[in-house]
Order: structure tokens, then C-alpha cells, then sequence
């Protein structure tokens, strides 16, 4: 990963993405989405090992690896259509750290498989720490899921539908049960959209 970086760090050393560039952006985003989809691979052959023997940490590493290998890919097609550099760094260092994230949850799959399970827990560790980081470079404020490009629909939709979804519970929830109903709503919406920050999901 690390050439395709400085392969990109050359193409926009003049802050202008011309033809050319594009192409060999395509070229580029084509290379990462190949390797990323063979540890895709990879992973959901230890996910399926997992699977098979009923081992529970190895098959959630592996989904998370798949995932963010996925959320990669996602941010390497994205590289074929930009045209604005400091978004070809932006969206080549995602690239960048997804894959490494991903990387740490394949070998924690892996260790938790042959019962090495504090190392893998480590591995995870570190994961978890990166995944904190590359928030910041999606956009948004504050790390909130606040799509990059509003022209994006795969961005744009999802955070539509969860404002969308966020109305209808604060509106059922004081309809049916009051201001309490309200209030528990209200943290419940809260939680949804400010927990990730610190680490707490639904």
C-alpha cells in the first residue's frame, strides 16, 4: 500500500488532476481493489473455519475484517472519480488504514483459532485504536457520520434515513409515553449517533 501512496503523493504534487492522472488513478484504485478482495477471501475462509467449529472470536474478528476490506474497497473505487487532490490523499490514506485495520483483525482471527486469545485480543487492541483515527479522515465534525460528499448517495442516503429514523423514535416515543418516553428516546438517539465516538454502539 505504502508504493500506491507515493505513487498518489506524485500524481497530485501539482494540485491538479489532469486526464492522465485519472488514469492511472483507475489503474491504481483497479491494484488495491484486487489485493483487498483476495484477503476478503481470506478472511471469510477463517470466518467459515470459525463458523464450523463453533468458535465465536474467530469468526467475529474475521467479519471485522471483511468489513473494514470492504469500507477500503469502497474508498478505492471513490479514487477513480475524484478530482480534487487533496480528496485522491484523503481517500488513498482511508484505503490506507482500513486495510490495516482489517490486517489486524485477519491475524487476530487467526491467533483466537489456535487459542492464542490475549494476543489476539492485543491485535484487536490496536485495531479498535485505528479505528478511532481514520474517523477523522471520512469528514464530518466532530467524527459525527456526517457524509464527506453530499453527492455520494452511498453516503448520503444511509445518513438520511438515520436523522430520518431518529425523528420517528423522538415522535413515538413522546406520543406514547409522555416526556419520559421523550427523554429515553433522547438518549437513545444520542447514544446512536455520538456513542462510536467513544467507543459505545448500537
Amino acid at each position: 500500500m505504502d508504493e500506491y501512496i507515493a505513487q498518489i503523493g506524485d500524481l497530485t504534487n501539482d494540485n491538479i488532476i489532469d486526464a492522465a492522472d485519472a488514469q492511472q488513478l483507475q489503474a491504481i484504485a483497479n491494484s488495491l481493489k484486487s489485493s483487498l478482495q483476495s484477503k476478503i477471501e481470506t478472511a471469510q475462509a477463517w470466518k467459515e473455519k470459525g463458523e464450523q467449529e463453533n468458535k465465536d472470536d474467530v469468526v467475529n474478528y474475521a467479519s471485522k475484517a471483511i468489513s473494514h476490506y470492504n469500507e477500503a474497497i469502497k474508498y478505492a473505487e471513490k479514487l477513480k472519480t475524484a478530482d480534487n487532490p487533496q480528496d485522491v490523499l484523503r481517500y488513498a490514506e482511508i484505503v490506507k488504514e482500513e486495510e490495516a485495520i482489517g490486517d489486524y483483525y485477519l491475524r487476530a482471527a487467526q491467533l483466537a483459532y489456535y487459542g492464542q486469545v490475549e494476543q489476539a485480543q492485543s491485535l484487536a487492541d490496536n485495531a479498535h485504536n485505528l479505528e478511532k483515527n481514520v474517523k477523522e479522515y471520512k469528514g464530518g465534525i466532530a467524527g459525527l457520520p456526517i457524509p464527506s460528499n453530499w453527492s455520494d448517495m452511498s453516503e448520503l442516503l444511509p445518513f438520511l434515513l438515520k436523522i430520518a429514523i431518529s425523528i420517528a423514535l423522538l415522535y413515538f416515543g413522546k406520543q406514547l409515553f409522555g416526556s419520559v418516553g421523550a427523554l429515553v428516546a433522547l438518549a437513545i438517539v444520542g447514544i446512536w449517533w455520538l456513542g462510536p465516538l467513544v467507543g459505545i454502539s448500537l
